[in-house]
């Protein structure tokens, strides 16, 4: 749909009537995670191609963004966000380049 290269569409429908609808557009694919009170997704992005991806919480109303980690840059970033069931707590993978990860 016109993305530039590594951007992807997050898109949400409903279960019995799939007609999917835009939430934002982010720069990376893989594992997402929903917070406990279904209003947002955690994703990981970055600010541009010069960044290291931090994870994200992407409001489903509205699409606005706010980051929730900050890699250090010169890293790939952080991806593979999974929120504890209370909310209270975050777990992610922090990758120093493609091939090392904490």
């Amino acid at each position: 749909r016109g993305l530039e290269k590594g951007r992807y569409e997050l898109m949400l429908c409903e279960p019995d009537r799939c007609t999917p609808r835009r939430i934002a557009e982010i720069g990376a694919r893989g594992p997402i995670d929903w917070t406990p009170d279904g209003r947002s997704l955690l994703v990981s992005d970055r600010q541009d191609s010069g960044s290291p991806y931090a994870i994200m919480s992407v409001e489903v109303a509205s699409g606005a963004r706010k980051r929730l980690t900050d890699p250090p840059r010169g890293t790939h970033g952080d991806h593979t966000p999974k929120l504890s069931p209370d909310g209270q707590r975050l777990a992610f993978v922090r990758s120093a380049n493609l091939t090392v990860q904490d």
